[in-house]
């Protein structure tokens, strides 16, 4: 995580705080807490809002994860392995299990990542493609400021020559 951003992270405790990441459970409804990790290290992985000097020079998105599914599966050590597979396993066994953890940590990322879509938390500026992750746009201001930062998004992109 390169890019530590508390504001964006102050906007995902908002978000959370008004309702924005609760699921239903039962019969009543509770904040879906690992939605809320995956959109705490989109944020934490991501520039803030409004760009700097530094950021307008190099035209930096604001608010853009592109860290794909596995970087946030590597910050919640969800490809760790449990020591009875890692030094007690055939490496047929460490691999398999890797493979496993793999698929279901992509699985659980890209449904919060629709759950947050859904919630119009995030949008998908770019879809991935050979060799680059997707891009990730946060929604976690208000109307006006996800319009000027989405805005500035696509100039940075549209300067660097696309997505």
């Amino acid at each position: 995580m390169a890019h530590m951003s508390y504001q964006n992270v102050d906007l995902v405790n908002k978000a959370s705080s008004e309702g924005r990441l609760l699921k239903p459970r039962g019969g009543n409804v509770t904040t879906d807490s690992f939605v809320k990790c995956v959109l705490t290290d989109m944020a934490q992985a991501s520039m803030q809002w409004p760009p700097t000097e530094k950021m307008k020079r190099n035209h930096t998105p604001a608010r853009l994860y592109t860290g794909g599914w596995s970087m946030i599966a590597d910050i919640e050590g969800m490809m760790l392995l449990p020591k009875e597979i890692l030094f007690e396993g055939t490496e047929e066994q460490v691999e398999a299990e890797r493979e496993k953890r793999a698929r279901t940590a992509k699985a659980r990322i890209v449904k919060a990542w629709a759950f947050l879509k859904e919630r119009g938390l995030i949008k998908q500026l770019y879809p991935q493609s050979l060799g680059k992750n997707a891009g990730y746009l946060l929604l976690i201001g208000d109307a006006t400021e996800n319009d000027a930062v989405e805005q500035w998004a696509w100039d940075c992109i549209e300067w660097r020559g696309g997505a």
